[in-house]
């Protein structure tokens, strides 16, 4: 057969030709057209995902190096900076924050996620940093304390006494800085001197130290990818009031997606008090998980963490 007329719409169609080009019936009347079903969503119970242990020494050469670091280079920088102004306890806030970020960003390179040693190190971190300061500071005094000296004997035409100049050491310096104080309010009229300047340096030295704590344990609340060990950021797809937590927990292990979506539509969460499912998938090894988080106050608390399949994936994609 060198071509065929359509019997519906008489169409000319090629030999080769199983379906009319015009109309699609069939050449061969036995021929049905081939039937195309939407694809079955994916159904079934999500398996649990075991988050690999914290190792607290992993990471750790990263975490002193860079603490180590922040400490000398941010302490000088604080010295040079209150040379010309100085804004109190705002300063030491941000001297903190500069020794947190960096502490951050190595544990990010490190790969290091245990609470415990950030927080140590960036309290240690952050006293030293104030301690540079406060000890270059204190080095400062002292050398001008004994040019001092020598600007005085050089008044009356005397050489200034060695032992003199070589006798003003650091806790001089200190004391002499106390005596001073430091100065607050208009053109610095009320002073803090003696015993309560020491305490005011305490006092800000434990600013730099919680505010540099705060900003390194923020790594260790990031997810973790348990393959290849990288950091991933969690992506909201449903959240809840927190008393529902363990409904949205059951419909995303049954992966029903749709009622998880109107769980979430009908909530009225607060930042409070709320449960949310986080998706999360590692840029590395592409793998994807669905971890649900109950948030009540400062409290947060993991309440199901499963691993997420392709198919079910695309199924979470084409409802969410």
């Amino acid at each position: 057969m060198d071509s065929w007329t359509c019997a519906k719409c008489s169409g000319h169609n090629e030999a080769d030709d199983r379906y009319c080009g015009n109309c699609g019936v069939a050449c061969n009347p036995t021929i049905v057209a081939p039937l195309v079903r939407p694809a079955a969503p994916a159904t079934g119970l999500l398996t649990d995902l075991k988050e690999p242990p914290v190792a607290a020494a992993e990471g750790a050469i990263h975490i002193v190096a860079a603490g180590l670091l922040a400490a000398v280079i941010f302490g000088g920088i604080y010295h040079l900076v209150a040379r010309v102004i100085d804004f109190m306890i705002l300063f030491p806030a941000v001297l903190g924050f500069a020794v947190g970020m960096s502490i951050r960003l190595a544990a990010l390179q490190g790969r290091c996620r245990s609470a415990p040693l950030l927080v140590g190190v960036a309290l240690v971190a952050g006293l030293g940093a104030y301690g540079v300061r406060q000890a270059i500071d204190t080095w400062k005094v002292r050398n001008d304390i004994r040019a001092m000296i020598a600007d005085q004997a050089s008044e009356v035409n005397m050489p200034a006494p060695a032992e003199a100049i070589a006798g003003v050491t650091l806790d001089d310096a200190l004391r002499t800085r106390a005596e001073v104080g430091v100065g607050f309010g208009r053109r610095a009229k009320t002073r803090i001197t003696g015993s309560a300047y020491y305490g005011f340096l305490l006092f800000e030295a434990l600013v730099v130290a919680v505010v540099a704590a705060g900003c390194a344990r923020f790594v260790a609340t990031l997810a973790y990818c348990a393959s290849c060990r990288a950091f991933m950021p969690p992506v909201p797809v449903f959240r809840v009031n927190g008393r529902d937590s363990d409904k949205l927990a059951d419909a995303v292990r049954r992966q029903q997606w749709k009622e998880a979506q109107e769980m979430s539509a009908r909530s009225s969460a607060t930042a409070a008090d709320r449960a949310e499912a986080n998706l999360l998938r590692c840029s590395v090894c592409n793998g994807s998980s669905l971890r649900v988080d109950l948030h009540q106050g400062k409290r947060s608390k993991k309440v199901l963490h499963v691993a997420l399949p392709s198919e079910s994936l695309e199924a979470l994609a084409r409802t969410a």
